[in-house]
Parts: C-alpha cells; structure tokens; sequence
C-alpha cells in the first residue's frame, strides 16, 4: 500500500444508532443500538424536511430493533442501502 488514503484505518466507531444492511435479500433492515463497536460502515447525511419520512422515536426504538420493512423507507434510504 503506497497511497496515503489506503493506509488509513477502515473500520471507526459505531454511531450510536446504525442500520443493520445484512439482510437486504429480504429486503428487511433493523436498527442497532451501538456500544462503541468498531467496523467499517457507510453514513448517510438527510435532510429530514417536512413530509412522512419514516423516524425512530422512543416509541419505534423497540420495534425498529426487530425490523423495518423495506416499503416503510424512503427512496433515497432503499438506494443507500442497495448501494452499501
């Protein structure tokens, strides 16, 4: 590894909240709640505006821990999410 941008550390700390990709045959995402874990992740910056964009409240918390189904989330989610 030569390029200074390879050397660097892949994997940085959890945010506190990360969805959890992995099973994106099932088109089905869950929420993690992170404890300083360590790993490679992506993060997507949004704007969340005025409109029914799908929110983890206290009241969602548990159940988006479950899951969240796929048509529950936005567009620009689903792409990120196919993306990662």
């Amino acid at each position: 590894m030569t390029h200074e941008v390879c050397k660097r550390q892949l994997n940085s700390n959890f945010p506190i909240q990360v969805l959890d990709v992995g099973r994106i045959g099932n088109k089905e995402v869950s929420l993690c709640i992170s404890h300083e874990e360590t790993a490679p992740f992506t993060a997507l910056s949004n704007c969340w505006g005025e409109g029914g964009i799908l929110r983890t409240t206290k009241a969602l918390a548990i159940a988006h821990t479950t899951s969240i189904k796929w048509p529950a989330l936005s567009k620009t989610f689903q792409e990120a999410i196919l993306i990662t």
